[in-house]
């Protein structure tokens, strides 16, 4: 009996074991399944939000939100959570690299987006962590050459040859170039304007426009003493209203070829950009339903008209979007749906990736008619 009595005993403890045991497994297996099924997503967004840049990173961050909200029931079909951690970088190398470390670090972030013109230095960064995607929102073609890059937007380069084809198309001589005081405009002017036009035997002088100048008198009346063929301008929408005041001022007659800051409004009266032509994305005087769908909405939602790098944070949330539907979760993977698949629809037109993960955007020329910008027709 005693024998008996001791052989249940050890019975119920092995049967408690195993329950144990059982009840262990199956809390793992659920877990893991949990894990499994819920993918998570931090993506850290370094964009200028305070300081003389804010007007860039505001729009863009504006972008990137309402493309979010509506690709959430897409992705949360597919249990895909998709969160936008934005850090300002105050338009300063050293802030955007401290937010970068931080994103990095502390986040735990796999995805970075980052706005001109810091991304070139964070780009040094993130190139020696393989595991992060770094998406540039610049116009800086050479920016790809780590693996571990992808440029979604208009290119320096490309507004570069199509100022030196309008040059040619105009037999244009002399060309005097103004931009601001900024390394990114810097490096456009001397590495992608300058040397096409130098080919093409153009005479060219530059000077830089100082931010926050409130008389640009004294730099135009250096344009005039060298009376180009054409005056080339690559400034932030800010610069405009202060170069036509002084425009206006000393009657300069010159022709005007602008950079993306024409494309759309600035504080200066459109009356004064009378005739003004400008190099831009064509989805800014082409007629492009989606793009007009999406004016709407971000207008209604914010009440501004968008520029540029709210289209570009737009165009990046869609494109990251469709890959982690498509491509998976993982930087690699999302990198290599990208590059396999190369054209993109997207609010501004077909965009094309190349396999060094830099992006064509389709560009043209505009010219402001009757205070509207259209296409300008040679």
């Amino acid at each position: 009996m005693l024998k008996l009595k001791g052989k249940v005993k050890n019975l119920v403890k092995y049967l408690g074991v195993i329950i144990l045991a059982s009840s262990f497994l199956l809390t793992q297996v659920s877990c893991k399944k949990k894990q499994e099924g819920e993918k998570n997503i931090k993506i850290g967004v370094i964009l200028p939000l305070t300081g003389n840049a804010a007007y860039f990173g505001v729009h863009e961050r504006n972008g990137l939100n309402l493309a979010l909200e509506e690709e959430k029931n897409r992705l949360g079909k597919r249990k895909i959570k998709v969160t936008l951690m934005f850090e300002d970088s105050k338009n300063d190398v050293k802030t955007a690299i401290s937010a970068l470390n931080k994103l990095i670090t502390v986040n735990k972030t796999h995805f970075i987006i980052s706005l001109f013109p810091v991304s070139i230095a964070l780009n040094s960064i993130t190139s020696q962590h393989p595991n992060i995607l770094h998406i540039a929102g610049t116009m800086a073609p050479g920016i790809t050459k780590p693996e571990n890059t992808i440029r979604i937007w208009f290119s320096q380069e490309d507004e570069g040859k199509k100022i030196a084809e309008f040059c040619l198309r105009k037999k244009v001589k002399k060309v005097f170039i103004l931009y601001d005081p900024i390394k990114a405009q810097e490096r456009e002017v001397k590495e992608y304007i300058i040397p096409p036009l130098k080919q093409q035997n153009v005479k060219v002088s530059s000077d830089v426009l100082p931010f926050g100048i409130k008389d640009a008198k004294s730099i135009l009346l250096k344009v005039k003493e060298f009376d180009p063929d054409l005056l080339v301008l690559i400034v932030f929408p800010n610069q405009i209203k202060v170069v036509f005041k002084a425009i206006r001022e000393i009657r300069l007659n010159t022709p005007i070829l602008g950079n993306i800051a024409f494309a759309y409004p600035s504080d200066a009266p459109i009356e004064w950009l009378e005739g003004v032509m400008f190099v831009t994305p064509s989805v800014f005087v082409e007629k492009i339903p989606a793009k007009d769908s999406f004016v709407v909405k971000y207008r209604n939602k914010y009440h501004s008209y968008p520029i540029s790098t709210a289209l570009l944070g737009y165009v990046q949330m869609k494109i990251l979007s469709e890959a982690f539907l498509n491509g998976g979760v993982k930087p690699d993977d999302v990198k290599k749906y990208i590059l396999s698949k190369k054209k993109f629809n997207t609010i501004v037109g077909q965009i094309e990736f190349s396999d060094d993960g830099n992006c064509r955007v389709p560009v043209t020329y505009g010219v402001i008619r009757n205070g509207k910008r259209v296409p300008l027709e040679f």
